[in-house]
């Protein structure tokens, strides 16, 4: 009878993975994808803006920076009072996305910027809503 249970909960973990998985291929846009969005003149760094958005579990952000550009890329969320949320430095130069988990925060606006040598190059504003 344990082991039935247990078995049990085991199936329904594994298909509550793969439904997350299946969510999550079909969030992450193609490379062909990010290489026809505008602005990108792959001259200039370029920060896009979050997909989705309002978001509930996971949001993909996208960048760009051309090789020969700064030393340093960083990427940062701060919530609405400023207080820094998330931050991911040392970022590779080139066409990239990140995977956004709302992990540790809260339903509310957020503010994520792309840093190069201490410049800010954009800034964007995400929500993230709370799970039904």
């Amino acid at each position: 009878m344990q082991q039935e249970n247990s078995n049990s909960n085991i199936q329904r973990e594994i298909k509550q993975l793969q439904e997350e998985l299946k969510f999550l291929k079909n969030l992450m846009p193609s490379d062909s994808a990010l290489d026809g969005e505008k602005g990108d003149d792959d001259k200039r760094p370029k920060l896009f803006r979050n997909r989705p958005n309002p978001f509930t579990k996971y949001t993909i952000i996208k960048y760009f920076v051309p090789e020969e550009t700064g030393r340093r890329i960083s990427l940062f969320v701060v919530d609405e009072k400023g207080n820094q949320k998330m931050f991911w430095d040392y970022l590779q130069a080139g066409k990239h996305k990140l995977l956004i988990k709302d992990h540790g925060l809260t339903p509310g606006i957020y503010f994520y910027s792309l840093v190069i040598d201490g410049n800010i190059v954009d800034t964007y504003k995400m929500k993230i809503r709370e799970a039904q």
